[in-house]
């Protein structure tokens, strides 16, 4: 069976007003792993917050015009990041005046300047986690929300099915689509890598009618639609492959083929004599 995508990177937003600061957090930060949205001021990180969703914030308290006290209010107040880690960058974080305020307005933990590069990527390594794990067992939900029906579609259906999640992990599959792919042993499979194209865009693709060759060297021709599956709220929840064998179909009129050519063959031999 074909090798689906599985990177899921995680959105972290760091926020300070000095240029300098943000090019040493993103050098610390900087891995496959994230994808590094930075923010000038409190403002612009609280715009943000309204249109991304994000894994955790590295937020710092000292900056002009909107601190990062009352920018950790309005995050958790509006948006999409209301349950969203934030961690405090300050001087002071340990004077206990400050510290209270920073849990006041919504940070869950501190950490001081000049900080410690190890110690930082720890900490946001776990919140990041944490988010993945998170979102992953909220899709798992969805899924399993509409098993049943899922299910009970997929028992009756003429076609073979194959639904994922937004990992590539296949979360179920019927019995013809079972045979289609000799119970998923089959080596060589293009139809994998349009269901990987869906995960990655979100958009259906169109129709693909290609071969397959499974380990014990026996070839099908499968077409293949390929669809995204969401949410109420839109989000994605994972995609299915709709797939149907038409080899049989294929070896019928080959035949037929072939019985036409005979038949005309003996057609004219006729007329000959």
């Amino acid at each position: 069976m074909g090798t689906l995508d599985k990177t899921k990177r995680a959105k972290i937003l760091i926020v300070d007003d000095v240029p300098a600061n943000l090019i040493a957090l993103q050098a610390v930060l900087s891995t496959a792993q994230y994808e590094l949205i930075e923010a000038n001021s409190g403002q612009e990180a609280v715009n943000l917050c309204m249109e991304q969703e994000f894994a955790a914030i590295v937020l710092d308290v000292h900056m002009p015009g909107m601190d990062g006290y009352k920018a950790a209010r309005l995050i958790k107040q509006h948006g999409k990041n209301t349950e969203v880690p934030i961690m405090f960058l300050t001087a002071t974080y340990s004077e206990q005046p400050h510290v209270m305020k920073g849990y006041e307005a919504g940070a869950i933990d501190y950490v001081g300047k000049p900080f410690d590069p190890d110690v930082l990527k720890a900490k946001v390594g776990i919140y990041a986690d944490l988010y993945i794990k998170t979102k992953r067992l909220q899709e798992t939900e969805a899924l399993l929300a509409s098993h049943g029906q899922i299910k009970a579609l997929l028992d009756v259906m003429p076609v073979g099915v194959v639904v994922v999640d937004t990992s590539g992990e296949v979360y179920e599959m019927n019995g013809e689509a079972k045979r289609v792919w000799e119970n998923g042993e089959a080596c060589s499979n293009p139809h994998w890598d349009a269901l990987n194209k869906v995960l990655q865009t979100g958009e259906a693709a169109g129709e693909l009618v290609a071969e397959i060759r499974c380990d014990h060297g026996v070839s099908r021709t499968i077409s293949s639609n390929a669809f995204p599956i969401r949410g109420r709220t839109g989000d994605l929840l994972g995609a299915v492959l709709i797939v149907q064998d038409l080899t049989t179909r294929q070896e019928v009129w080959n035949e037929w083929s072939r019985k036409t050519v005979e038949f005309n063959l003996d057609q004219a031999g006729s007329i000959k004599n």
